[in-house]
């Protein structure tokens, strides 16, 4: 890609507050109507990075028009729980057949979303099969795109016009076959020894992220390692402090832990998109997986991220090569 077609978001922007409630609003909304129709497939955590992308930093971090959201949404939903269904393959190959499908898709579509990369592979780590899943995230990415165009016409947050951005397609297939293999050996452990959230669908979108030279994010990277711990805890212990020690529902108990995540995007300066979501998995567990679930992912990250940076730098001397040439 070029310089033209930068995926990450602006980095240090301070979000207006009416973006911010907005955003707070979508994810409790979201909660009670999975509590009050007792389907829990509505959940969908990437809804958290969703509005932190779309609605609190300044400008969208992806290069994808607001169709084109909704259209890959909806394959790579539906495609996830086809997987599950109809895939005669192991839980590992189910994840890597899906993230090379959904990375395929990127290419194809020439867009950076790469939040398709967790509407893929949530529903097979978890085993969800029900066709609740991908109708919730096809109405609530509707609703965000929605939001989002209402948001940039008041000028509340920048619009972004959407230029399909001009693929270095032997870079592109290089960089992706890279993070299959990463994803691949840290997937092996994970699963091996029963941590799967090592390689937590959110994990994977920000590996993806790191991974690219033409993203801020790599240079903010212990910034962005904070935001992603911190949530974690937020989001695991929180909920089982506010849920199984105080006794909150799963509403009040999302609005808090929601509250703190915006709080600690704030703090850090750092609207990272993943770091919501990984706040807002727990609220699909099992009570008794929340106890180690901020160690599986602060573990899993820390490889994740290694091996992104890593081929962040290749990308880096790629177009430092190119530059030198053109000169």
């Amino acid at each position: 890609m070029n310089k033209e077609c930068k995926t990450g978001g602006v980095l240090v922007a301070v979000p207006p507050w009416a973006a911010m409630i907005s955003a707070w609003a979508m994810v409790v909304l979201m909660v009670a109507v999975a509590q009050f129709t007792g389907e829990k497939e509505i959940i969908f955590p990437e809804i958290a990075a969703l509005v932190i992308g779309g609605w609190v930093a300044e400008r969208q971090p992806w290069e994808v028009d607001r169709p084109k959201q909704i259209v890959l949404m909806a394959i790579c939903s539906f495609m996830g729980i086809a997987m599950v269904r109809y895939a005669p393959f192991s839980l590992l190959a189910e994840v890597l057949v899906a993230f090379a499908l959904a990375s395929a898709l990127l290419i194809i579509f020439r867009c950076t979303f790469l939040p398709i990369l967790s509407a893929c592979i949530l529903p097979i780590l978890l085993q969800v099969e029900s066709v609740v899943y991908p109708v919730s995230v096809i109405l609530m990415v509707l609703i965000v795109a929605g939001v989002q165009a209402g948001l940039e016409r008041r000028h509340i947050r920048l619009p972004r016009a959407h230029a399909p951005c001009r693929y270095d397609y032997r870079w592109e297939l290089r960089r992706f076959l890279l993070l299959l293999a990463t994803l691949a050996a840290v997937g092996a452990v994970a699963i091996g020894t029963g941590w799967n959230f090592m390689i937590a669908p959110p994990l994977i979108v920000g590996m993806a992220e790191l991974a690219d030279p033409e993203s801020p994010c790599h240079t903010r990277w212990p910034r962005v390692y904070a935001l992603v711990a911190l949530c974690a805890v937020t989001g695991g212990w929180g909920r089982w402090l506010l849920q199984g020690v105080l006794g909150l529902s799963a509403i009040p108990a999302a609005a808090i832990i929601m509250a703190l995540v915006l709080a600690l995007v704030v703090l850090l300066r750092t609207p990272f998109p993943p770091a919501g979501a990984i706040a807002l998995l727990p609220f699909l567990l099992a009570d008794k997986a929340l106890a180690l679930y901020p160690v599986q992912v602060v573990v899993g990250f820390t490889v994740l991220m290694a091996a992104a940076l890593g081929i962040c730098r290749l990308g880096l001397r790629r177009l430092e090569k190119t530059a030198v040439s053109r000169n």
